[in-house]
């Protein structure tokens, strides 16, 4: 490991170079200033109430203390318990003021990595003087201020607490190969403990992690920044104490996932996966539900061949340049955004530029070269195969790192090159020079993202977003007593959730996800959730075939409640069903996404035709006559003591 740049003794005894703001209180204050403009601006475009997504899920389950979708968040959980029971304005109010917290802190992590990186390619005394703190500075105000992280802050959501996480940990594993320092190493090992109790994607911060606690028990005893780490035969006593401490550390947190069984087996009103036994608890932190419909799948949930795996390996290569490039520069059209070839250049030269980043930091520290490009190869390979709509957020760890490098490359290459023979404090002036024109461009960057995005029609400002809050009221308002409303997916099961659960609203009324019915899990949740006198079919995914479905919804779940005499209602129109019921326009609602292709939904109401629900319910017991893939689930008795 090559020794961090030294400066020359005249230029550190010169007084036009020795930088004031070393010793000044000032400098103490940089990240406070950076954490409140970008609270100020989250603040500002905060989303009042639930917001279309998983926000409205995380915040019912966060107010009965429930158990969200895998990986189940319990540190999330908690926190927003708390912040929901201070009473910082509604349940969802508060969940988003807290994200909106964590976004502003996680920029803070943002400084202080690269403040870690220039100290590494610059060395510890230059790197605190004050061209190298604005550079510092203006890249976490870029990375607050980029679209992604900015949208994902001012609404409830799980990824602005885990860069938090992942901006803090990358910093502090910096730090210790820089210094070897155990303190360092123990604080890194609790911190990523903590991070692993609310996020699995903080797994790209293994790497530097690992090399950290190497490069401890390798460092020779003078503990000097310019040794050399030597070689060490046969650990010390203290080097195992070391490496003990900062195991237990790291697993001391991780028992916090006993909150997933003690929660589930309370049945709360929100119990994804019911999580009790160990089994369970796997299948829930693994995303097992997950791994064979979202890992190089079709739409569909079918499994990708050769050439349609190639296909979309290329194109998500292209998606990833064009969307670093949507960071600072709006598409035209947000809604359907075509290829844009302007913004994936911008990506793919700050990609080139990050090389002689990683290049100069390979020069000065090999293991942390080698720890944030592991980190960066793990986040691209898990955005590459992992087929989600909304994968944008799990590339938020890789472009910290590569905006990071980009900006320290720019000013850390020249010394990189062969040296030329000129006055030093000619080459000084022309570094200082380099580090004012980085930030000066990083901070152009974050303006011209506020002036992009800060119009509520970019999607990004959420100041007057009730759309979802205005679905989910206007709904339930509309049903009749003792209805039966099926919805269709996430985004309109969840907003009722959250009515229900926190608001109170229509406990008389059933609500039933129909993309949850093939889920085991889903009728220990229903068992609290259905209103009395009320029975659904749950079965469990895979059935044999679309046919045996379509049997087990329409005769196991529909049916009985159209004989029962029951208002059964469906926001979107299946074809499926409309081949066999009557789907009756009844009233229409706020569409839950804003700005969206259907800023109006219709509510059908579903009505018998020729008396099919007798025939329906015949094969469906033909079909299932011990219903061995499933249940019939009604109300439960404990669920009168649930929370």
């Amino acid at each position: 490991m090559a020794p961090p740049f030294q400066e020359p003794v005249a230029l550190r005894q010169n007084s036009v170079f020795a930088s004031r703001a070393a010793g000044s209180p000032l400098r103490h204050w940089i990240p406070v200033v950076v954490f409140v403009l970008v609270l100020t601006l989250y603040m500002v475009t905060l989303c009042p109430t639930i917001y279309p997504g998983d926000g409205a899920e995380l915040t019912a389950a966060a107010w009965c203390l429930g158990v969200p979708h895998p990986t189940g968040y319990p540190l999330f959980m908690v926190l927003g318990h708390l912040v929901q029971r201070v009473g910082i304005g509604s349940p969802a109010f508060s969940m988003n003021f807290v994200t909106a917290v964590f976004g502003a802190l996680a920029t803070v992590g943002a400084f202080r990595f690269m403040r870690e990186l220039m100290r590494l390619l610059m060395g510890r005394r230059r790197a605190r003087q004050m061209p190298w703190r604005y550079l510092a500075a203006a890249s976490a105000l870029a990375m607050g201020t980029s679209a992604t992280w900015w949208g994902q802050s001012n609404q409830t959501e799980v990824y602005s607490l885990l860069m938090v996480f992942v901006a803090f940990a990358w910093a502090m594993g910096l730090r210790v190969i820089r210094t070897g320092s155990r303190r360092s190493l123990w604080g890194l090992a609790l911190l990523s403990g903590m991070a692993f109790l609310h996020h699995q994607v903080f797994v790209v911060t293994v790497p530097l992690s690992f090399l950290a606690l190497i490069a401890v028990c390798r460092k020779p005893k003078t503990n000097r920044e310019e040794d050399p780490p030597k070689r060490c035969d046969a650990p010390s006593p203290s080097r195992v104490a070391t490496v003990l401490v900062a195991g237990i550390l790291f697993l001391l947190p991780l028992a916090g996932y006993v909150y997933l069984p003690l929660r589930a087996s309370s049945h709360p009103p929100l119990n994804w996966g019911n999580p009790r036994g160990l089994e369970g608890i796997l299948w829930h932190l693994t995303g097992k539900q997950y791994s064979s419909t979202r890992v190089l799948a079709l739409d569909s949930g079918a499994p990708m061949n050769g050439a349609q795996i190639r296909e979309h390996l290329r194109n998500r290569a292209l998606d990833i340049a064009q969307w670093m490039g949507e960071q600072y520069f709006r598409p035209d059209d947000p809604r359907h955004p075509e290829e844009d070839p302007a913004l994936a250049v911008f990506g793919l030269i700050v990609c080139f530029v990050s090389l002689f980043g990683f290049a100069c930091l390979w020069r000065r520290s090999r293991w942390a070269a080698l720890g944030l490009g592991l980190g960066v190869f793990l986040n691209l390979f898990f955005a590459m195969v992992y087929t989600i709509l909304d994968i944008e957020t799990y590339q938020m760890p890789m472009w910290l790192a590569i905006a990071s490098l980009a900006l320290a490359g720019a000013v850390a290459m020249p010394e990189s090159l062969p040296p030329r023979h000129d006055d030093p404090a000619r080459q000084e002036k022309r570094r200082r020079l380099r580090a004012w024109i980085a930030g000066t461009v990083a901070l152009g960057l974050a303006g011209g993202s506020i002036v992009a995005y800060y119009p509520e029609s970019a999607d990004v400002n959420k100041a007057h977003a009730t759309q979802a809050w205005d679905y989910a009221h206007v709904l339930l308002s509309g049903l009749p007593p003792g209805a039966v409303m099926f919805t269709n997916a996430d985004c309109d099961l969840f907003p009722l959730w959250y009515a229900q659960v926190v608001e109170g609203r229509r406990p008389d009324v059933a609500v039933v996800g129909a993309n949850l019915v093939l889920s085991s899990w889903y009728g220990d949740q229903l068992e609290t959730t259905l209103p009395e006198g009320i029975e659904v079919f749950v079965g469990k995914e895979p059935l044999a075939n679309s046919n045996q479905w379509l049997v087990a919804f329409l005769g196991g779940t529909v049916a009985p409640q159209i004989l029962a005499g029951r208002s059964v209602y469906i926001t979107i129109p299946d074809p499926l069903i409309g081949q066999y019921y009557d789907l009756r326009p009844a009233f229409t609602v706020p569409g839950p996404f804003p700005r969206s292709a259907m800023q109006l939904l219709t509510v059908y109401e579903v009505r018998d035709l020729d008396n099919f629900s007798v025939v329906a319910r015949e094969q469906f017991r033909e079909e299932f006559p011990v219903v061995p893939e499933g249940r019939i689930v009604r109300r439960s008795s404990r669920s009168d003591a649930a929370p």
